[in-house]
């Protein structure tokens, strides 16, 4: 199952241009194609200074595989609006978890909607899935990495 944030033309054109460039140039970055990025993840200090240094240098750029670690609703609209998502790389694991505080914020079922599903029941914690996001900034007062959401898909 996928939600998807509704596609503009300008962001139709950008996701032809990101599928024609190779991984490791301006494409999707991986564990597998971007070693700083699998350094990143496996931090065990979510504040390590390396952070702050691979969200300004990777700004705009899309990312991966995540786990849902918490969400809060809004106490206005629960079932539709969700104000903070926050996100670990890799498995749900609720022993250990590494690299940074990634955080989604406003995240509006409209924006995903595709007819199928309500994004409560598809957004839980515990939640394994692959997410395509694109690079915002990170804040070292709070220790979250912000991230803009384009695709979250169950997996």
């Amino acid at each position: 199952m996928t939600v998807r944030k509704n596609e503009t033309t300008s962001s139709k054109e950008s996701q032809q241009q990101e599928f024609q460039q190779q991984p490791d140039s301006d494409g999707v970055i991986t564990t597998a194609n971007n070693p700083e990025f699998a350094a990143l993840l496996a931090l065990k200090d979510p504040d390590d200074s390396s952070v702050a240094a691979f969200a300004e240098k990777y700004k705009g750029r899309t990312t991966f595989d995540d786990n849902i670690a918490n969400v809060i609703p809004s106490d206005e609209h629960p079932r539709f609006l969700l104000d903070y998502t926050l996100v670990y790389g890799g498995d749900y694991n609720t022993d250990s978890v590494s690299g940074p505080n990634f955080r989604f914020e406003g995240i509006i079922w409209s924006d995903f909607h595709n007819g199928s599903v309500g994004l409560s029941s598809f957004v839980h914690e515990g939640q394994n899935i692959h997410v395509k996001a694109t690079v915002d900034k990170y804040n070292p007062d709070n220790g979250l990495f912000k991230l803009e959401l384009v695709e979250m898909t169950a997996r």
